[in-house]
């Protein structure tokens, strides 16, 4: 009996604490979901690009996040388009109440770039949004300081009168469109 706790011990420890993330790997690139902050950060070769990364859109007036749904699961394929070989990883937000969220990120063998979107949609009625962020981060501290870091704002209509700009990392918040 003293050796059956010994081993079932351990590996219900490990059962338990180890299923607040989950980890999707492809080539140099990881994607690690964490069910407790209900975040996602991105590392390139086991160095932190984005920590904390969610999605986010309007609804009826409201912003919704990827952290305001309580189920998420994930799917991964083999993508082979223009841009080359690689996998998609996708993940899949649902809770009650809400559209379905399906956010994927597209790795490439050799690239040095990570592509994301998102989708949202409802059960039976049309669902309409006229703000949608794949990409929020709330803190940059895992950046290296440098001046270098930069962000781009993109203008919501590119008319002349307001242009791209590119803006040192830091302000307080930045909004761009159409990216």
């Amino acid at each position: 009996m003293k050796v059956l706790k010994s081993i079932v011990l351990p590996v219900l420890f490990f059962v338990l604490f180890s299923c607040n993330k989950t980890d999707m790997v492809f080539d140099k690139w990881s994607l690690a979901y964490d069910s407790g902050s209900r975040g996602l950060t991105l590392k390139k070769n086991s160095a932190v690009v984005c920590d904390g990364l969610y999605t986010s859109y309007m609804l009826n007036e409201k912003k919704i996040t990827t952290k305001s749904y309580s189920k998420v699961r994930f799917e991964e394929e083999d993508a082979h388009d223009k841009f080359g070989k690689g996998k998609t990883f996708r993940l899949i937000y649902e809770e009650t109440g809400l559209p379905v969220l399906t956010q994927s990120f597209y790795f490439y063998e050799g690239k040095d770039y990570v592509l994301t979107e998102f989708s949202i949609e409802g059960d039976d009625a049309e669902v309409s949004s006229n703000y949608m962020a794949p990409v929020n981060i709330d803190d940059f501290t895992f950046l290296p300081e440098s001046a270098e870091n930069r962000a781009l704002f993109v203008p919501f209509d590119n008319d002349c009168w307001i242009r791209y700009r590119s803006h040192e990392l830091t302000f307080d918040e930045l909004t761009s469109y159409e990216v």
